[in-house]
């Protein structure tokens, strides 16, 4: 063989055993840099479904080669339970996986409770625990079988015209709305009506049941229509919402909020309803209904602490206790709080305190401690008593006199009565179960009403019938008051 043939075979081996290196079994792997996912994305199922398909991502170094061995920490973002068995974990958790020699690492998915677009995002960590590279997922988890009802808000108030929109939906057991269609009724129709799409229309004062209706499954929401008015009194505040407490004002839907003072107690309006009289720092103080004032009653006089003011309805007198010692004298005086005059008690053994004026505010009702509820006459100093102290744990306190003049009301423990300034035999007007404030309660202007503080909130009660309205938004007042 010439030697130029022997150099032309040599060389076709080397080109022969150069391809069989780069294609054969032994080849190098490699691949684009970093991290990314190469299968099991974009899956959707019902909530808490493991998913069919393993989530699978592939790790290479900044040249391309496979990094074996290496962790990679799965993290989904949305609601769960925890880690799932069996290689899964859900959105609630995380999980980590360790690289093949290919770079490789999987698991399987669960679903979280709440439906709608979530994510998983898979992170490769080096041998101190530090980030080297993300990749995402996305998924989405769809409501599961219908369970019940949802209703977003069960108790709601409107005016007489008014209206609203119901948000309730059909719903899985973790309450994620479906497409299911629901229908409506009203129960009361001549209070409040509802239409196909769940539009409520307050019609007259009351209370009414609305019914809903969706693959089998029932729930009743609730509407309270009141009277028109504005109340005056003190929100406890709200620190999960960041709601201030103070001194506020609403109307009687729950609109037209407006924060106008400090928190304090027991507001009473001005006979002209333009100004509000509340107790702070042991202080009466009036305010305006925009807080743009707030002044003591008594810049000067004879007391240095007061309680309790009640105002005349004919806007000329005001009553207060001296809260400064255990006597708390009782105080009449111009509604300016001027030239204020003692007028009661006459000894120092007993008390008589939280006043109500009568409308033209020459007597007051009054509680004594030993007595019980009276009627004070101002020009002789003389008290009537009505209803004696009752042995129970709240006792017969304090009466509240109507606007019109002829009526009084008052609790006996956690019950409301009402009777006449004459006497008459008292009227049960709630039943012991809704159990009420004993300070909190005033009447209406036209002495129809009576506002109270139960448990849970504020009821207006209609002194005719007793019917009770409760206000679904109220649970935060306190102390409220009738706007004259």
């Amino acid at each position: 063989m010439s030697t130029a043939v022997a150099k032309k075979l040599f060389w076709l081996a080397m080109l022969l055993t150069s391809f069989a290196c780069t294609t054969g079994p032994e080849a190098p792997d490699i691949g684009p840099p970093g991290i990314r996912m190469l299968s099991g994305a974009d899956q959707s199922d019902t909530v808490q479904a493991i998913l069919p398909n393993p989530l699978i991502v592939e790790a290479r170094d900044s040249v391309g080669r496979p990094l074996v061995s290496v962790p990679v920490r799965f993290r989904g973002f949305g609601s769960g339970v925890g880690p799932d068995p069996d290689s899964a974990f859900d959105f609630a958790g995380g999980w980590t996986a360790t690289t093949d020699s290919r770079g490789r690492a999987s698991t399987f998915v669960r679903l979280g409770s709440l439906a709608g677009p979530i994510h998983v995002t898979a992170v490769t960590i080096d041998s101190f625990g530090f980030r080297l590279d993300s990749v995402s997922a996305n998924f989405l988890v769809q409501p599961g079988r219908a369970a019940r009802l949802v209703i977003g808000v069960r108790d709601s108030t409107a005016f007489v015209g008014d209206g609203y929109g119901l948000r309730i939906a059909v719903a899985d057991r973790f309450s994620n709305p479906t497409t299911e269609p629901v229908t409506f009724q009203s129960l009361v129709p001549t209070v409040a009506a509802v239409d196909a799409t769940g539009r409520v229309t307050a019609r007259a004062i009351g209370r009414a049941a609305i019914m809903a209706e969706g693959s089998g499954f029932t729930d009743t929401a609730w509407i309270t229509v009141p009277p028109s008015g504005l109340l005056a009194a003190i929100d406890v505040g709200d620190i999960l919402t960041r709601v201030q407490p103070g001194l506020v004002v609403v109307r009687l839907d729950g609109s037209g909020y407006r924060h106008i003072g400090p928190l304090g107690e027991l507001p009473e309006w001005t006979a002209a309803g333009d100004s509000i009289l509340y107790g702070r720092d042991g202080r009466l103080h009036l305010s305006d209904t925009l807080g743009s004032f707030d002044r003591p009653l008594l810049p000067t006089g004879p007391t240095t602490s007061e309680a309790w003011g009640s105002y005349s309805s004919n806007g000329q007198w005001v009553f207060f206790n001296d809260a400064s010692g255990f006597c708390q004298p009782l105080y009449r005086a111009p509604s300016d709080g001027s030239q204020a005059v003692w007028v009661g008690p006459g000894a120092c053994d007993s008390m008589v305190v939280r006043p109500s004026s009568s409308p033209d505010g020459l007597r007051a009702a009054v509680w004594h401690s030993l007595y019980g509820i009276g009627i004070l006459d101002v020009a002789s100093g003389a008290i009537t008593y009505l209803i004696p102290n009752c042995p129970c744990p709240y006792t017969n306190f304090p009466a509240r006199w109507s606007p019109d003049g002829a009526m009084l009301a008052y609790l006996k423990d956690t019950v409301i009565f009402i009777t006449t300034p004459s006497g008459a035999t008292p009227i049960q007007l709630t039943p012991a179960i809704a159990s009420y404030d004993r300070l909190a309660f005033k009447w209406s202007p036209d002495s129809q009403w009576l506002v109270a503080r139960r448990r849970n909130g504020l009821d207006l009660i209609r002194v005719q019938d007793g019917l009770r309205l409760p206000l679904g938004w109220s649970q935060r007042f306190w102390d409220p008051a009738w706007r004259p």
